[in-house]
Order: structure tokens, then sequence, then C-alpha cells
């Protein structure tokens, strides 16, 4: 007994709609979900992978796919010349070896916001820059868009603003950085939030956000003296003959204030009457919070003559104009 090899068949013979695939190289096709992918004949039917077109009849000459499918195997019904009667043909383009890949892209795409490094505190004092790391992986469909917006205390105020969209023609992108900036000026708080969202070709997306804190503000240092101390009816002005009262206050956010570093920057340099450099102890001091208002008694009342100064940087690195006061002693 002789039996007869049937003849193969051309992927020429058949056909799908790979002009609605976002993205193919080779033989991967992806497409968004809900595209149904079509594979058609002009022969009297057509299987994928041994499954009947669409759990139809033989005579089928279309077969649908809605899940990503690995095409090994692509069979046509119909009687090649020579032969008796009407056969499966197997396509000899497409094996196990030489499949094709139809790729459904679902998943979502990847963002990460990586924003200027801040200071030890945890803070900025003027625009920063937040880098947009945004990534279409696997078989991707590739990056479509890539927006963000920002909200101060709960109010926006930089406007969603599209930094990049995928323009026909253009190469299909897995990967997009950008660097986006963020506005002190309008953003001067602890509760900034930087909101980024990617899309891909395929019409997934993600949305990110990250927290920052910014102080833009210098902090003002004001000095008022206590007027209590008696002078020297006799001795020159500034003279006094008892102890003298600084109050200190130090206009900043509570959250930026620094009060170590503020008792740390007030300086004295105390004089005997002679002129000559002396030691004296640097006096305690108490500092008393009411919002952003900070205050602090500053007591001279050691017999000397003193030069002082204030010198104030808070938490976000920002530093007050200095403050120096000459001359006042008490004697």
């Amino acid at each position: 007994v002789e039996f007869k090899t049937l003849s193969t068949a051309e992927l020429s013979d058949c056909s799908f709609n790979r002009e609605n695939a976002l993205r193919s190289a080779g033989s991967l096709y992806v497409f968004a979900d809900g595209t149904a992918v079509v594979f058609r004949t002009e022969k009297d039917g057509i299987r994928i992978n041994g499954q009947n077109a669409d759990g139809a009849a033989e005579s089928t000459q279309t077969c649908t796919l809605t899940e990503t499918t690995e095409i090994e195997k692509i069979e046509l019904f119909y009687q090649a010349d020579g032969e008796a009667v009407k056969a499966w043909h197997t396509v000899s383009d497409v094996t196990n070896e030489k499949p094709i890949h139809i790729v459904y892209d679902k998943a979502a795409p990847k963002l990460e916001l990586v924003p200027d490094a801040a200071n030890e505190a945890g803070y900025y004092n003027s625009d920063l820059s937040v880098l947009l790391k945004a990534e279409d992986t696997g078989d991707f469909s590739g990056i479509a868009s890539v927006e963000y917006w920002v909200f101060c205390d709960g109010n926006k105020t930089q406007e969603e603003t599209v930094v990049y969209t995928h323009a026909d023609g253009e190469e299909i992108l897995a990967e997009k950085e950008i660097a986006v900036e963020v506005k002190a000026d309008v953003n001067n708080s602890d509760d900034v939030v930087l909101y980024a969202k990617v899309v891909d070709r395929a019409g997934n997306e993600t949305t990110e956000n990250v927290g920052l804190k910014i102080n833009s503000s210098r902090p003002v240092v004001t000095v008022e003296m206590k007027d209590t101390a008696p002078r020297h009816a006799e001795a020159e002005e500034s003279y006094y003959q008892s102890e003298r009262v600084a109050v200190i206050t130090i206009t900043d956010r509570g959250t930026t204030f620094d009060e170590t570093a503020a008792t740390k920057g007030i300086e004295i340099m105390t004089k005997n009457a002679d002129g000559e450099e002396i030691a004296v102890a640097k006096p305690g001091i108490l500092w008393t919070h009411n919002g952003d208002k900070h205050t602090a008694e500053l007591r001279f009342d050691t017999e000397a003559r003193y030069d002082w100064n204030i010198a104030y940087q808070n938490k976000a690195g920002l530093k007050n104009d200095g403050i120096a006061a000459k001359g006042d002693a008490v004697f």
C-alpha cells in the first residue's frame, strides 16, 4: 500500500488583520484588548492549532482570536490539484519552531517618580525637578502619553500637562524619561503632591504620586528690648544699672523651625569696662511657640559690655538676614 503525501499550503493562502496591530516585530503582533484578530482564507476552511474555526463546521473560512495565542499550526481545507477529495493542508510557513505570536497587551505600564534629593530634613526651598520614568514592559504596545499635575494643600496649582505624546510614524517606545518642574512659589507647603499618569497604546494606564515638602519663605528674626532697666544718670547712653532683656521673635513655619539652631545661632561677645574680653556664660534660653511665631527672652544680667548677633537657619536650609546689636552694657 502506498500513501500519498498531501501537499502543503502557503501562508499567502490566508490573511489576518495585521494592520490593526499596535506594534509588530518579526512574527510578533501586539493588539489592544477587545480587538478581534480574524484569520481568513479563500479556501474551504481554516483551523488554528488543530481547532476548527470559531467552533463551526469545516467549511468556515474565518477563525477569530481574542486572547494571546502562540500559533504553531495553521491548516487550510481544500482539494488540491491531483487530489481526489478535500483535505486539511498544513501551512508550511508556520511551525512550532516558527510560530506566529498574537499578543493582547492587557498589562498596565510602570511609572516611577524620582524627585531631586531633599535636604536631610526632607525639605526643598526652591523649584525642584521630578523625573518621570515610564516603562511599558513585556510584549509591549508602546507608550502613548505621559502627563502630570500638582496639588498643594488640596488645591490644584499646576494643571494637567501632557509632556509626551506618541505620534503616528514615530518610533514606538517601551521607555520614556521626562524631567518636570515643581514650582516653589505656588507650592510653598508641607502638603505638596505631584501626580503623573502614563497610558500605553493599548489604553492601559497607571497613575502614581509623590509627596513633597517645600518651604521657600525665609525666616524673619526681630528683636525688641524690654525697656525696664534704669540707665546710669551720668554714664554714656546704653549703659544700665540692672539686667536688660531682649525679646527675640523668629517667624518661621512650625515644621521647619529648628530650636537648637536658633539657640546656637545667638552669639554673645562680652568685654569689661576697660574693653578687655571676658568670658560670660551664655544665658539659658527657653523658646515658646505660637503657630509660626517662636519667642525667647535673652537676659543680660552679668556686669559687662555686650555685643551680640543672631544668625538662624531653619530645617529647610533658609537663613534670616543677620541681626546684630552692639554697645548695650550692664554695669
